[in-house]
């Protein structure tokens, strides 16, 4: 069995693709066929599901690839002179809107606590983002709590965020309810996560509002307020750009609605203790009344209501057999 193998099965998994690998790796196609023919020959079982197209991994391919992930990172660590030395690559995720006043700031910190620690940002939606964490193509991703938290996964609170509605600054309307309804409302990508969580409140306090355009950017929902064409709801993060003289902002709801950020990521992951010192980063910046906690924020009921036992009881669940693709 040979290292360079078990780096492509990782790049297949990561790419999606055989093609997708080979154009990664610099290699031909068949070369990377070669790779996995050799590993399924050395384990004498099937790594690959070829029925389908593209090609994905069966049970075993998925068990592989895991301790395929743990065996590389043992490899790439070989050649550190210091064995206690953070160092090495992170590959990171984040929604866009986490990184002005927080994960920038963060980013920073640890570059100079751990400067040969490398990491290496994308951002995507908290939906996106689960799912690539869940596959493997992230070490971890800091994004909203997900409602039904991925078997095998665990989320570390950072920080509750505050929503507010934003109206144009002549809006007359002096509630957050009143400013709602008096004018068309602009939402957000209606499948974003985020999305549902201000609509369940919505619908929770029986505020009835009149959608005019959906919008695929926070920010181009902002600029759209800011141009005095709606009203909105929007994180607070997201309003750290707007002049206070062009909006007006008030709390969405007595205590605000929030969303929870954090870093999701698996338990057991070979490169814990680079994660370990990304959240200890983090919380740095978060002051401590605005640290994120399940207890603290409050949410729609609906997603409320036996959250905390569902998630306790599929943490318990977690077994190191368990490593979806």
């Amino acid at each position: 069995m040979e290292i360079k193998a078990l780096r492509t099965l990782i790049t297949i998994a990561e790419h999606g693709s055989f093609l997708a690998a080979s154009r990664a790796l610099g290699l031909s196609p068949a070369a990377v066929s070669l790779h996995i023919k050799t590993l399924e020959e050395d384990f004498g079982e099937r790594l690959f599901d070829r029925s389908v197209r593209p090609p994905v991994l069966t049970e075993t391919g998925r068990q592989t690839l895991a301790r395929a992930r743990r065996v590389l990172d043992a490899w790439d660590r070989l050649g550190d002179h210091n064995p206690t030395e953070v160092n090495g690559l992170l590959e990171l995720g984040a929604v866009a809107t986490s990184i002005p006043g927080l994960l920038a700031e963060a980013l920073a910190g640890l570059r100079q606590r751990r400067p040969q620690l490398r990491v290496r940002l994308s951002t995507a939606y908290s939906e996106e983002l689960e799912e690539r964490v869940i596959r493997g193509t992230l070490d971890a991703a800091l994004m909203m709590r997900p409602q039904a938290l991925p078997l095998g996964l665990v989320f570390v609170p950072i920080v509750a965020e505050p929503f507010h509605v934003v109206a144009p600054k002549d809006a007359a309307a002096m509630t957050d309810a009143a400013l709602l309804t008096s004018l068309p409302y602009i939402r957000f990508r209606r499948q974003a996560w985020i999305t549902g969580l201000i609509e369940a409140e919505l619908a929770a306090r029986r505020i009835r509002v009149e959608p005019a355009m959906e919008i695929d950017s926070l920010g181009g929902v902002l600029a759209l307020v800011e141009a005095g064409l709606g009203v909105s709801v929007l994180p607070c993060s997201q309003l750290r750009t707007a002049a206070p003289e062009e909006i007006k902002r008030l709390p969405f709801g007595d205590p605000p609605l929030r969303r929870e950020l954090g870093l999701l990521h698996r338990p057991d992951h070979p490169r814990a203790p680079q994660l370990d010192e990304l959240i200890a980063a983090l919380r740095a910046i978060v002051p401590a009344d605005n640290a994120g906690s399940a207890s603290e924020q409050r949410q729609p009921d609906r997603m409320n209501e036996g959250q905390n036992e569902r998630q306790a009881e599929q943490e318990r669940q977690i077994h190191a057999q368990h490593e979806p693709l």
